[in-house]
């Protein structure tokens, strides 16, 4: 409702723009083209230029950046700025993700210090955005089948969230973000 109010007035800005202008231009004419008219079209057009000229570039800055297989592939840490704590911090350093176009390794830190490694098999559906799932060669509890892909507002971070048997939700975000 807001948004059709707030395009009616501009609108009606636009209308009275061109039939002040109309009439300013009538009146260059008929007064001996004198300047000072058409400095006052120059006034009333820059203003909403400038303004459509911001509005687009805010629009164009703000667009989320599409999501490829190029962009999702990587490394996944898991993001303590969900929850605090130790709990947190004991899945930061326990469990990492690498994501690329075929495969899925999840890393688990065991107790002395080695990495074990657990694969699965990525398929990517088709479309934007890109959306894949896995099937796990070597079974864990952390990994969900389909993860669940979650932007900010702007769309320009992303993290998946996936639904561990034991932990509950999990949130791995992309290490160079």
């Amino acid at each position: 409702m807001f948004a059709g109010l707030f395009d009616l007035g501009f609108i009606a800005i636009d209308l009275l723009a061109i039939v002040a202008s109309i009439v300013l231009l009538v009146l260059y004419f008929v007064m001996h083209r004198r300047k000072a008219f058409l400095y006052a079209i120059f006034a009333i057009w820059v203003p909403q230029i400038l303004f459509a000229l911001i509005v687009g570039i805010i629009i164009w800055i703000n667009q989320p950046r599409p999501l490829t297989t190029d962009v999702l592939i990587g490394n996944y840490v898991i993001d303590t700025t969900f929850f605090r704590g130790k709990n947190a911090e004991w899945q930061k350093h326990t469990f990492r993700l690498c994501l690329s176009k075929d495969s899925l390794i999840l890393y688990e830190k065991l107790a002395d210090g080695s990495e074990k490694q657990f694969r699965g098999k990525v398929s990517w559906e088709s479309g934007p955005p890109a959306k894949w799932s896995v099937s796990m060669i070597d079974a864990h509890h952390v990994v969900d089948p389909h993860p669940t892909l979650y932007r900010t507002t702007n769309g320009h971070k992303f993290y998946y969230v996936f639904k561990s048997k034991k932990f509950g939700n999990m949130f791995f975000r992309k290490e160079s973000d």
